[in-house]
């Protein structure tokens, strides 16, 4: 066992919670969890709910209903997560019971079919099913997905800080790697998604729902990373086209009456690019002038210096919101353990708020112009086809029409 412990006692609580973060297998631009986001989520709900080797899902649950205590796993692209929360008193039988969970999953295959029945929602045919979602394949993922060498555990609460070191070294002290090689191999080859993206022609993509009166539109591109020296900027500009007083807000609904609700921004990762994503609701016969109103938005702010009321305005609201990332221990220890589990600063925080404060609009304009680009974005309309049919012709780009097993339809293309 090699990893990170962090652990910060409250003697004023009468819980005690816990957290095991281990980077999802890969975690680079090859992952397999980012390329098998569905196979990671069902490896993470059946490792918890499919019970242990020892205790089996009903008297797993049964063990932690009397306690009032759970355990829980989840698996993001980046990070899989596996913990609890209990009374201090029950913490030794709880956490036997979440090292089980840890090291000794059943991964039952009733469990993992119920699982996929939840996801895929009782329509199969509208979804591309990986084959190799079986119960040996979601153990094996999570076996591997999991691995000591590269994990980082918390806790928090009202503890014995020596007693809890000495529960890990017993508890997981034998937790041996179970797969050959590293489990995140560096590569900087861009993945199948970012390569589409670079190479693809600007389209309109629909998704046809018969009867809907109205339209759901988004349209994005890939954002960028923490360690973006331009985030500060970004998070800046996110204040400044949002919100009441925000441009796409007055622009778009306020002074044309063109959408119901109307958003647009970044949401930058740690250790993949993420995305910029824009949108509204709208009237389906007003769909194209929608597009065209958040794009002109868009548009502006790569090309004009923002107003000192709205860039004040942006960053009062970035700066108020600071204080909430310190409302709660178990939040504040989760975003310690991610940071230390990818090598971010753990003055971060206090990193975006000094470049929060030091912001100016012609930072914004530079993080704009080299990171937005409204004309190129792919953009999905979720309505009736029939009616955005009369009116499609304004688009200046191809629309294509989508089935729902989310694969292009060849030659459907709106006329």
């Amino acid at each position: 066992m090699n990893w990170a412990w962090l652990g910060v006692s409250y003697l004023f609580e009468v819980v005690v919670g816990l957290s095991l973060e281990t980077r999802a297998q890969g975690s680079n631009a090859q992952s397999d969890v980012m390329l098998k986001v569905g196979l990671a989520a069902m490896s993470a709900i059946v490792q918890r709910s499919g019970g242990t080797q020892t205790h089996p899902a009903e008297e797993l649950d049964s063990k932690l209903e009397v306690m009032a205590a759970r355990i829980e796993a989840s698996s993001s692209v980046s990070e899989m997560t596996v913990g609890f929360r209990c009374l201090t008193e029950d913490v030794n039988t709880v956490f036997s019971l979440f090292s089980e969970v840890v090291q000794e999953p059943l991964m039952p295959q009733e469990k993992l079919e119920f699982t996929r029945s939840q996801f895929l929602g009782g329509s199969p045919s509208w979804w591309l099913i990986d084959e190799t979602s079986e119960a040996p394949t979601c153990g094996l993922f999570a076996s591997s997905g999991r691995r000591p060498e590269k994990g980082v555990l918390g806790i928090w609460g009202d503890f014995n800080s020596k007693a809890v070191k000495k529960m890990v070294g017993d508890r997981f002290g034998g937790w041996t790697v179970s797969t050959q090689g590293s489990p995140f191999p560096v590569s900087d080859i861009a993945t199948p998604l970012e390569s589409g993206f670079a190479s693809s022609t600007p389209s309109v993509y629909v998704i046809d729902r018969p009867g809907l009166t109205q339209g759901y539109v988004r349209m994005g591109e890939f954002g960028t990373t923490l360690a973006d020296d331009d985030v500060f900027a970004l998070d800046v500009l996110n204040g400044i086209l949002n919100g009441f007083g925000g441009l796409l807000f007055d622009e778009v609904r306020s002074r044309e009456g063109l959408a119901y609700s109307v958003s647009g921004g970044w949401s930058p990762a740690i250790e993949h690019r993420g995305a910029f994503i824009a949108g509204g609701e709208t009237r389906v016969q007003a769909i194209p002038q929608f597009v065209q109103a958040v794009q002109r938005v868009l548009n502006s702010v790569t090309s004009n210096l923002a107003d000192s009321d709205s860039l004040a305005r942006a960053k009062e609201a970035a700066l108020n919101s600071f204080v909430f990332n310190f409302a709660d221990s178990g939040s504040q220890l989760v975003r310690v353990l991610s940071y230390e589990l990818f090598g971010i600063d753990q003055d971060f925080l206090f990193k975006y708020k000094r470049g929060v404060e030091a912001t100016t609009a012609l930072d914004v304009l530079k993080a704009a112009q080299r990171h937005l680009h409204p004309n190129a974005q792919p953009i999905l309309i979720v309505t009736d086809a029939e009616k955005l049919a009369s009116v499609s012709s304004i688009f200046e780009v191809p629309v294509v029409s989508l089935r729902p097993n989310y694969a292009p339809q060849a030659g459907a293309v709106m006329k």
